[in-house]
């Protein structure tokens, strides 16, 4: 059984029919709940004879080909993991406090 596990995803978001733009990042999760999320990249992919080519781009053109927004994680993607580190550390201090 695998408890936990980490990795690179992406997601993309069609422009036209041989533009889209690719939204790349790290994450790590444990049981696959809780997860972090970083590192996030956007590529603008371009369809070519020899196949898909990537160009970087940075926020603000990603947002501009999205019509203002560009593609986001979810807060519980980014910090559902760090979040639920934190609550066990406070709940363990305030244990130990309460013992003691």
């Amino acid at each position: 059984m695998i408890i936990f596990g980490w990795g690179k995803k992406g997601r993309e978001v069609p422009l036209n029919p041989t533009q889209r733009l690719v939204m790349r990042y790290t994450y790590i999760h444990v049981f696959w709940l809780l997860t972090a999320a970083w590192g996030r990249q956007y590529h603008l992919a371009t369809l070519t004879e020899q196949g898909w080519a990537l160009r970087p781009v940075d926020d603000s053109e990603a947002a501009m080909m999205c019509g203002g927004e560009p593609p986001e994680l979810s807060p519980w993607k980014q910090y559902s993991l760090p979040g639920a580190l934190a609550l066990l550390v406070v709940f363990t201090a305030l244990s130990i406090s309460l013992a003691g």
